[in-house]
């Protein structure tokens, strides 16, 4: 069973409007590199949310080219009320977004940012797409973006995976240096005590000599029974007793 067709128009913004669609673009009015930027913005748009990408479609693109210079001729945005006329008849489901801006950064950014027109951008059933862009005065441009699907089953793309980083190699472990060789303390030096000295022996003290005192005669010796020394003879005084005396006394004081 054949389902209804459907068609989603979305204006980036402005008005909808009844404008005579113009058959005729001047070639120098058209931009084909900002309508190659605004393809690959869709197709970037969709890679990243897992969706596969839209082809060129001539026919779509030849009525997307006419309606955006009927936008600049005007001199604002609306939807062409006869996209489903115009298109290709195998068409099962059709999208438009307008817009109007200075660049195509900033006008694919505009339309992602819109959740309706983010829908058109990313919507699986279509499978191709006609972008016309046309320069106008004041330094803007007007975009027109249809899209178009066939009843076919929509296809979706599974990202790729993300790269396996190997795991970093271990880093090598070192081995814990050997530790350094102990050096046994050296042996005390041995410390020479000198041997005392030996006293000198004390030489002997001299013996004390103590000469014998010898009594010495200073009087005359009285004995009883002899002469007084004035009766006695001088050759007495050598003689006897007294002259033995007389002489130890010489010979002690003659050493």
């Amino acid at each position: 069973m054949k389902r209804a067709r459907t068609v989603r128009s979305l204006m980036i913004a402005g008005t909808m409007g009844a404008v005579a669609l113009q058959s005729v673009i001047p070639a120098s009015a058209a931009n084909a590199g900002a309508e190659s930027c605004f393809v690959s913005a869709i197709n970037a748009a969709r890679s990243s949310a897992g969706v596969a990408p839209v082809g060129a479609n001539g026919d779509l693109l030849g009525v997307a080219r006419v309606w955006s210079g009927t936008m600049a001729s005007a001199g604002h945005i609306f939807h062409n009320p006869a996209i489903a006329d115009l298109a290709p008849s195998n068409w099962e489901s059709l999208g438009e977004n307008v817009g109007v801006g200075p660049t195509c950064a900033k006008i694919a950014q505009a339309f992602m940012n819109s959740p309706e027109h983010r829908r058109n951008i990313l919507d699986p059933s279509y499978s191709s797409v006609g972008l016309g862009v046309v320069d106008a005065p004041g330094g803007v441009m007007y975009v027109t973006e249809d899209f178009m699907g066939t009843g076919g089953a929509p296809a979706h793309v599974a990202p790729a995976p993300a790269p396996v980083k190997a795991a970093p190699a271990p880093a090598p472990v070192k081995a814990p240096p050997a530790p350094a060789p102990v050096k046994a303390a050296p042996a005390p030096a041995s410390i020479a005590v000198p041997k005392p000295a030996p006293q000198p022996t004390p030489a002997p003290a001299p013996a004390l000599v103590v000469p014998t005192a010898m009594p010495i005669v200073d009087r005359t010796l009285i004995v009883r029974g002899d002469l007084t020394p004035h009766d006695a003879p001088a050759a007495g005084l050598h003689g006897g007793v007294l002259g033995g005396v007389v002489k130890a006394l010489g010979a002690f004081f003659a050493k």
